[in-house]
């Protein structure tokens, strides 16, 4: 499955779409610059990775409508 493919068909139903943590922490500045650490898996991880909309205002309406827009965008 196609990540950027997954979020253009997910904008394309209004559906916002983004990463959690970019760059991972680990490679964040503030990181890097006391170690250099090589943590493959949670990089791979990170790149198959797109956050939903999650917040207060969020109606059962607006759930209801990412999760069909999520299954069209897969199946």
């Amino acid at each position: 499955m196609n990540k950027t493919k997954i979020q253009k068909d997910l904008l394309n139903n209004n559906v916002e779409t983004g990463t959690v943590f970019y760059p991972p922490c680990h490679m964040q500045t503030v990181y890097t610059s006391e170690t250099n650490i090589s943590l493959p898996d949670a990089e791979d991880v990170l790149a198959r990775t797109i956050t939903l909309p999650m917040h207060t205002a969020l109606t059962d309406q607006d759930v209801s409508h990412v999760v069909a827009s999520v299954k069209q965008a897969i199946f």
